[in-house]
């Protein structure tokens, strides 16, 4: 309590003479993740009261509160420590936290400001794909790790992300392929899920030198965005907003699942001032349909090129739903695993992929590292090589 007369306790809250604020709610959740610095914060301000209740926080406080609105330092930080400790103790931590998907938390927390970047907001396709066609070969491989940069904060309302590398599942291919057998030539192949399809440039040139390619299509949730120029926000084809540009960057509206076991609540309560922005973000940008907006096909150009030339096929895909069509060879990675989804789920897609296989077809289920193959033998599907965890 502060003595003194009203207009002594009025200018007391009310002074305008510097000093480095806090905001109201929302707007401190809008900036938890975008301010380096508490300074820049005062273009959200909103109340004087605030900013001199601020000014008089003990120093401590005021270093916490900093922490809080600058996580990416703070994370590096404990990400920086956890690596200096010995093995067998990172070993021990790791086996601890690992149900909780708390790691990946802190590890997205710590690079969340570069993922974040602005050459990386999803509308940059437009530019890096017009730019790729008239560089070289050494510009053009600069341009395609953009791309794969730009896609790695492309996360879908499922909570998977657009991650993706060249040549990701050769290693993998070159073991399979020797012992595999398909019912037919030329082959029809599901690829998914495919994001921006720099992966089944490889995968397409390697299975071809076994067998004639009939038909490969890429499956994939999301293909497509349509970019609001005048709100500066992103939508999926479904009208969910995806992205919003901000002054420092740009906010994704949903987060990669980290962890899809009984500890998952443990990363939602840890992230939740992200989610309370994403609930606020998703009412204050509305999808409007009567306004077409830019639709930009989010795919590699190299890809873009062969759907063109009629080598490969777009097709929206959830493996979570009936899968159309019929494939003599399904590739499925870095999708139905225990680090994404429940054992329920996984179980729901490896059912819709073999309802879409051919009898004598094959399922491949992987991660970078791991992976099942299955033939399908009298409607049913045989485990017949199994190579790590998934």
């Amino acid at each position: 309590m502060v003595a003194g007369s009203p207009r002594t306790i009025r200018s007391w809250l009310f002074r305008r003479d510097g000093g480095t604020p806090m905001t109201e709610a929302i707007d401190a959740v809008n900036v938890w993740v975008e301010s380096s610095d508490l300074a820049e914060i005062v273009v959200a301000l909103q109340t004087d009261f605030l900013k001199a209740l601020w000014r008089r926080l003990p120093a401590p406080i005021r270093t916490i509160v900093t922490w809080v609105f600058e996580p990416t330092a703070l994370f590096r930080g404990l990400r920086t420590l956890f690596k200096l400790l010995p093995q067998r103790h990172q070993a021990g931590i790791y086996t601890w936290i690992q149900p909780t998907g708390f790691h990946h938390c802190l590890s997205y927390l710590a690079n969340y400001r570069w993922t974040h970047r602005p050459e990386h907001f999803a509308p940059s396709i437009l530019s890096l794909r017009d730019e790729y066609w008239q560089g070289d070969e050494q510009r053009k491989s600069e341009l395609s790790d953009r791309f794969v940069h730009l896609v790695e904060a492309f996360v879908l309302r499922n909570g998977v992300k657009k991650t993706t590398s060249f040549s990701r599942h050769t290693g993998i291919l070159s073991r399979i392929l020797p012992a595999l057998k398909l019912p037919g030539e030329p082959i029809t192949v599901l690829d998914i899920p495919s994001s921006i399809g720099i992966a089944s440039l490889a995968n397409y040139d390697a299975l071809s030198t076994r067998w004639p390619i009939g038909t490969y299509v890429l499956g994939d949730l999301c293909f497509e965005i349509v970019y609001d120029g005048d709100r500066e926000c992103v939508f999926d084809g479904e009208g969910d907003l995806l992205q919003v540009r901000g002054w420092r960057g740009f906010f994704s509206v949903y987060r990669p699942a980290f962890s899809s076991g009984r500890w998952a609540f443990l990363s939602t309560l840890f992230l939740l001032p992200l989610h309370l922005r994403s609930w606020y973000t998703k009412r204050k940008y509305k999808f409007v349909a009567n306004d077409a907006g830019t639709p930009i096909l989010v795919v590699h150009p190299e890809v873009e090129k062969r759907v063109r030339d009629g080598i490969f096929h777009l097709r929206k895909t959830d493996v979570f739903s009936t899968v159309e069509g019929k494939y003599d060879l399904i590739l499925s990675f870095n999708l139905l695993a225990t680090r994404y989804f429940p054992q329920e789920r996984i179980e729901i897609g490896i059912a819709n992929l073999s309802n879409a296989l051919r009898e004598g077809g094959a399922l491949v289920v992987g991660l970078d590292d791991s992976y099942r193959v299955f033939q399908k033998m009298s409607g049913q599907l045989v485990l017949v090589e199994n190579v790590g965890e998934l």
